[in-house]
């Protein structure tokens, strides 16, 4: 997790910007009601023009009425092949004290993978620790690849299998114990005799074939590693790899950050020996609503352009196969509101919001996808939440009626919905497409051509005041069908199980005419063919 995600802007701080944009409207409903009573004393051809503006101001609306026009760029491609949106999902089991992750599979189990199901993750971000799946003896390491310890993580591992969800795997850090019988992190034993031995397991025992990605370390620039141990220890690794067959049917990722800061990326970029052994770029970000020094803000649109972008093209230009290579983000989320590895924003509305506004402009930038952190409050401890110190980030927690935790805590959050339906209307193999920019800060724009044909849209406004968009697609479709789902604070349909449910269809849409989508206030409108 990102180190620097704890961030304490007040509610009122972090909507400052457009609240000041919207106070000028509620100006204009004062301004327009005087108007209106005005021409009551005043005759002539001019009383209806000062009726036409004082109503459009009375009703908050600006003078200039036109929508804000979106232009949807079929033939410019920012991303051939999407990865698409997964998710974080492991319980650790550690240390042995800590069964977090066997207490609740049976009881919950079922209910959770029911909303799994629903929500399609294209891809998983599943991390362990060497401790779980072997033995530190005498110095040796002993395989114990059926541990207790792993239990949980092949419950996943084997669900994710059964739906074909491709998988991050990786190892969060090598433990204190176990590298005192190394030379160091670059030791070629850790990828020899730990990490290698046990993927073949996985893939040719298990059937794993679907461990895509292998992620060496958690966040190493921030723990600290220094980037030329890391570099050694990739190499190790790849060789490893490929002594057992399994380049090519594994990826190696990095950087996996935290964030960028120490500018690990373009490192790898322009390292010949080390980009040919890294086959996806990835690294951990946790969004800051307003600017700082880290971080450019989400809020008025500037992460994408001035932070994701950036690096997008860094990987293009300086890596010969960049272009070819997924760029996602391994870990995502929201900053603010951060205490204690706790996301207190988690049960509020607009934290929806903001998630779908980073998958916008992650879209725009051109990654490949995002994998949000994360699934369930009670993957983790060491945190502070509760009696047993969880890291609280999740859709819900299965811990829910025991330990202290209320029992509705196993409730759906409300971001679930948005990020159910980012996973949902735009799956893997998409095509993200370019789309002009809709020249309001608060309100932006992404779109997919889909695997098999239609499209996906999707409409983000952080303004608390009414928005509209006109969607335009430079290219003929024809008329097209799309599902429409919104999600508003006092708006978003769910059905009995608390899943999203389309407020409608547009039937029979002329894009390259356009459509016209209207956000009454700060929320998220998801157009889809599927």
């Amino acid at each position: 997790m990102d180190g620097r995600c704890e961030n304490t802007h007040s509610m009122r701080d972090v909507f400052c910007a457009t609240e000041k944009r919207d106070r000028v409207r509620t100006r204009g409903v004062v301004i327009g009601f005087i108007s209106v009573c005005i021409v009551g004393f005043l005759g002539g051809r001019c009383s209806r023009v000062f009726i036409a503006v004082g109503l459009c101001l009375s009703l908050g609306v600006p003078c200039v009425a036109s929508p804000l026009p979106v232009t949807i760029l079929a033939d410019r491609v920012l991303t051939e092949k999407f990865l698409g949106f997964g998710v974080e999902w492991e319980y650790e089991g550690l240390p042995a004290g800590n069964s977090v992750g066997d207490r609740f599979l049976e009881r919950r189990w079922s209910d959770m993978t029911n909303r799994v199901d629903f929500m399609r993750p294209a891809i998983l971000r599943v991390m362990h620790d060497a401790r779980m799946y072997t033995r530190l003896e005498n110095g040796r390491f002993v395989p114990d690849y059926e541990s207790p310890r792993m239990r949980s993580v092949y419950r996943i591992l084997d669900y994710a299998a059964a739906k074909h969800i491709p998988v991050v795997f990786g190892e969060w850090w090598l433990h204190e114990s176990y590298r005192s019988s190394l030379s160091g992190l670059d030791d070629p034993r850790w990828s020899d005799e730990l990490i290698v031995p046990f993927l073949v397991y996985l893939r040719e025992r298990r059937g794993f074939a679907n461990i895509a990605y292998f992620n060496l370390m958690n966040e190493p620039s921030g723990l600290p590693v220094e980037f030329e141990t890391w570099r050694r220890t990739v190499l190790s690794l790849h060789a490893a790899l490929d002594r057992r067959g399994l380049v090519g049917k594994m990826r190696i990722v990095g950087s996996d950050g935290p964030g960028d800061w120490c500018q690990w990326i373009g490192k790898i970029a322009r390292d010949a020996e080390l980009r040919s052994c890294v086959g996806a770029y990835e690294y951990h970000l946790y969004a800051h609503l307003t600017a700082d020094k880290w971080l450019p803000s989400l809020l008025e649109g500037r992460l994408g352009p001035d932070e994701l972008a950036l690096r997008r093209k860094r990987v293009n230009t300086c890596d010969p196969k960049g272009k070819e290579k997924p760029f996602f983000m391994g870990e995502a989320a929201i900053g603010d509101g951060a205490k204690d590895d706790v996301q207190t924003n988690r049960f509020s509305f607009v934290y929806g919001v903001w998630m779908a506004d980073y998958a916008v402009q992650s879209m725009c930038a051109g990654q490949s996808g995002l994998i949000a952190w994360d699934m369930d409050d009670a993957m983790h401890t060491w945190g502070g939440y509760g009696s047993l110190g969880l890291k609280g980030w999740g859709f819900w927690n299965s811990l829910a009626g025991s330990c202290g935790y209320p029992e509705d805590d196993f409730n759906l959050r409300p971001w679930f919905y948005t990020w159910s339906l980012l996973c949902r209307c735009f799956p893997a193999g998409s095509q993200t497409l370019e789309v002009s920019a809709t020249g309001d800060p608060a309100v932006r724009v992404a779109a997919a051509a889909l695997p098999a044909g239609g499209v996906s849209c999707v409409v983000v406004s952080e303004a608390p005041g009414v928005r509209s968009v006109l969607l335009r697609m430079a290219a003929d479709r024809g008329g097209v069908s799309l599902k429409e789902y919104r999600y508003f604070q006092t708006d978003r349909r769910r059905d009995g199980d608390g899943f999203p449910v389309a407020a409608g269809s547009r039937v029979r849409v002329e894009l390259q005419a356009g459509l016209r989508v209207d956000l009454p206030s700060r929320g998220v409108v998801f157009l889809s063919t599927l």
